[in-house]
């Protein structure tokens, strides 16, 4: 009998609310201790302007979920499942390290707070919570190689849809790709202008407005996807009106500066008016719906139906959150690190080429910060009799993790105003036996200046070409073969006024057949000597 009244006070102690919120906030603290290097890369990505509703959408994402218990009061029931999504959201987090791509761990940050709601709440609560957690993922970004993609494509279709609205107004233009000469001034649709700073916060709105909206199904998918076309058609517009300006009043501060600031704003405020008059028009479609406007005032308890109180499975939940924390303590504290092969400095590569003849180029200090590699090569060679020079470059990274790892020449190029022309996978000739190099051929123009850019990512005994492939075998070999050292080597030459780009490619070819060899002494194999 005393034995039975014991347990049945522990049983009480265990249950109390108190109880529930320290293990809460223990597992809170855990996952924000573990995941604070990505929580910190995630607020620097709202500092860009495609995601500065970041900083918004995570207040409004609780005060959702809050609303949503209050309307449906789900009975606490935790669960065990609480462990699983947290496990999920920690091994994410171990891809996003060992692959040196941050992504995933940002979801993994959003797995795991799911895991701890379901662990205190349980998966009825979950349900109920869901549409917060969706939310959530409009916080977080998109991977820079699809961002890169989606700005080129709607730099185009701005640039189209705008030029049919300036044809409209009788405003005489000549496209060319992205760039409009007005006559007056050449206008380019850069990153900047082509419409994902709309499209991303237009399309968290959207979702609030088809969540807010109480009606039928496909008004509210129709409310949701409705914002890419207007985000892209209202920057189409955003470019006919400045064309307009630059008719009647001149290109003097209209296209850059605080002018520049506030027709950005002024268009997104258009947005959304044009947006919530869709939503009202749809609603009085058929049967009508009605808003949610409750969720104006502050949410009424009870939020629950019934008693909140710690658990042995919350517990448990809270070891497993713990001792994945403490893992990844262990892993990232205990001296662990790649084998980095020997390679000869980047600093002896051959100056001289067949008959290519290379001056060294220093980067900045401020470049290095950047790209915070290990070793590089960049210099510039000329051949004798030609005035086409072949710019060459080789960036070597011991180790690629989160914070340092070769990158894509395709995804930083646009960012510099540069625009892809083409892009494509091209055999160079490198070998007498008939062997070859796989490039990714890029043929890039920025104003009147025409490129034709080379690049390739090398390492490990692999030559790989595009960055998702790059990332998931320093993956593997993190794990397999404990290295993840490697580089991306780049070549370009400019295509001069009058030359055809088959001169140009020629000449590219031609220079990487006779530095092919080289490159392969200065960047370790798949089983480099000295290897221990």
């Amino acid at each position: 009998m005393v034995f039975s009244n014991r347990a049945v006070q522990h049983r009480g102690a265990l249950g109390s609310p108190g109880v529930l919120w320290a293990l809460v906030g223990l597992c809170l603290a855990s996952v924000g201790y573990t995941f604070l290097p990505e929580i910190g890369s995630l607020l620097k990505a709202w500092e860009l302007e495609e995601y500065s509703q970041g900083y918004l959408i995570v207040p409004l994402a609780l005060w959702m979920g809050l609303h949503l218990l209050s309307e449906r009061t789900p009975r606490p029931s935790p669960s065990l499942w609480g462990a699983v999504f947290l496990a999920a959201g920690f091994f994410f987090l171990f891809v996003a390290r060992t692959s040196s791509f941050e992504i995933p761990a940002f979801y993994g940050l959003v797995a795991c707070l799911a895991g701890i709601a379901i662990g205190a709440f349980g998966t009825r609560a979950f349900r109920v919570l869901l549409p917060a957690f969706v939310y959530l993922v409009f916080a977080l970004p998109i991977p820079q190689l699809l961002f890169v993609t989606l700005a080129a494509k709607l730099q185009l279709i701005s640039s189209d849809w705008g030029v049919f609205l300036i044809n409209l107004l009788g405003i005489p233009v000549f496209q060319e790709g992205n760039v409009l000469d007005l006559g007056a001034v050449r206008l380019q649709v850069v990153d900047a202008c082509s419409g994902l700073r709309y499209i991303f916060p237009l399309l968290s709105f959207s979702f609030l407005v088809a969540f807010f909206l109480r009606d039928r199904l496909w008004k509210r998918t129709l409310i949701f996807f409705f914002a890419i076309p207007l985000a892209i058609g209202m920057n189409a517009f955003r470019l006919a009106w400045i064309a307009v300006l630059v008719q009647f009043l001149g290109a003097d501060g209209l296209l850059t500066g605080l002018a520049h600031d506030v027709e950005g704003w002024a268009i997104f405020v258009l947005c959304v008016a044009v947006l919530l008059g869709f939503a009202e028009c749809l609603r009085r479609i058929g049967r009508r719906g009605e808003y949610r406007l409750q969720y104006l005032y502050l949410p009424a308890a009870p939020f629950f139906s019934g008693r909140l109180g710690g658990s042995v499975r919350m517990v448990a939940v809270t070891v497993v959150a713990t001792l994945l924390a403490g893992a990844v303590w262990v892993w990232q504290s205990s001296g662990y690190s790649d084998i980095r092969p020997p390679h000869p400095p980047l600093s002896s590569f051959p100056t001289t080429v067949g008959e290519w003849n290379g001056t060294p180029q220093k980067l900045t200090p401020e470049v290095l910060k950047v790209l915070n590699l290990h070793d590089y090569w960049s210099a510039r060679y000329m051949r004798p009799g030609t005035v086409a020079p072949v710019d060459f470059y080789i960036a070597y990274y011991e180790s690629q993790r989160v914070g340092g790892s070769a990158h894509s020449p395709a995804n930083c190029l646009p960012g510099t105003g540069w625009r892809i022309l083409e892009k494509s996978i091209h055999p160079v000739p490198v070998g007498s036996g008939g062997q070859t190099l796989p490039v990714t051929r890029l043929l890039v123009q920025e104003g009147q200046v025409k490129l034709l850019l080379y690049y390739w990512f090398e390492g490990r005994g692999r030559i790989l070409n595009e960055q998702y492939s790059v990332k998931w075998y320093l993956f593997v070999d993190s794990i397999t073969r404990n290295r993840t050292d490697g580089a991306v080597v780049r070549a370009y030459t400019p295509v001069l006024p009058g030359e055809s780009v088959e001169v140009a490619t020629e000449r590219l070819d031609g220079f990487l057949a006779g530095v092919y060899p080289d490159v392969g002494r200065f960047i370790p194999g798949e089983d480099p000597a000295g290897l221990p």
